[in-house]
């Protein structure tokens, strides 16, 4: 755990209720810090596809992938009469939870692989993702709801 991460959360123990929340929403047997880089790490939990925030339990369980995600959630559109474009790259789903920030009182919506950047990256690891656009990461997997540290693309 980087220091900026444990003075932004006021102290150690926000910051193990907020890991233990990324924690609760992936395999047990997964490691997005340190877990084999050859294997992706699913996130499990909400997701933002687009500008609808989808709770976890609203999420079919088959959902392993970005692209069982965007299936499932088109036919759920289908269904419930939303013909938004889901399918749009800009709407690719994006691993997501809420939080409410230290000195905040409203609940935001917060990118686990641009959390996980911030509590685990190195200094100079971090000042470059910090270059990038302040959404949600690329990962160099091709699997928007991975969240597998090492998966993240630097290019942007």
């Amino acid at each position: 755990v980087h220091p900026r991460a444990i003075e932004y959360f006021n102290g150690p123990a926000a910051l193990e209720q907020l890991l233990a929340t990324i924690a609760a929403r992936i395999d047990r047997n997964d490691d997005p810090i340190q877990g084999d880089e050859a294997k992706c790490v699913t996130w499990r939990g909400d997701i933002m596809c687009g500008d609808e925030y989808i709770l976890a339990q609203d999420v079919p369980e088959n959902a392993d992938t970005e692209s069982h995600a965007a299936s499932a959630l088109s036919w759920q559109a289908l269904q419930t009469g939303n013909r938004g474009s889901i399918r749009n790259r800009s709407n690719r789903p994006q691993a997501v939870f809420r939080l409410v920030k230290p000195n905040e009182h409203e609940e935001t919506v917060a990118y686990v692989n641009r959390i996980l950047s911030f509590v685990f990256a190195a200094e100079e690891s971090f000042d470059i993702l910090m270059r990038l656009p302040k959404e949600p990461f690329t990962m160099s997997c091709g699997n928007q709801l991975c969240i597998h540290l090492t998966h993240i693309s630097v290019d942007g």
